[in-house]
């Protein structure tokens, strides 16, 4: 899924331990952004131990590169607030790299779009002129 979500998506639910919820989900790049920088580093640990992030990127926002990063960031068995910084940065990295792709790609689409018109009116300057609404006297 790419940046905006514009459906509805299964939220993460953060928890410190099996059955010790905390209350804080996220829906979203900017939920999980926020999210990452509330809850204690605790549910942060456990959730990155488990896979849960990875899994949930991967299989709800639909991001491979990012699950790939948390996989890696994982693997270097980060603790606390370093986790928690190597976390947020990641994420908020692909987020602004997901929001310059989304733009681009619509103001291609819109570039394209111009030109398409700008050639149409080339090719038939008559058809172009305005109409007045006079019309002539027979």
């Amino acid at each position: 899924m790419g940046f905006g979500e514009p459906e509805q998506v299964a939220p993460f639910h953060f928890y410190e331990d099996i059955n010790d919820y905390t209350g804080i989900s996220a829906a979203s790049y900017e939920d999980f952004l926020t999210s990452i920088k509330q809850v204690k580093t605790k549910s942060l640990s456990f959730h990155v131990k488990r896979g849960d992030f990875e899994k949930w990127v991967s299989d709800v926002l639909k991001d491979e590169k990012l699950a790939k990063k948390i996989r890696r960031i994982k693997n270097l068995k980060l603790q606390g607030q370093t986790l928690r910084n190597r976390l947020h940065r990641v994420i908020s990295k692909r987020h602004i790299e997901l929001h310059r792709n989304t733009h681009r790609s619509k103001t291609v689409t819109d570039r394209s779009r111009q030109k398409t018109a700008r050639k149409v009116r080339k090719r038939n300057p008559k058809d172009n002129k305005k109409k007045t609404g006079k019309r002539k006297l027979q």
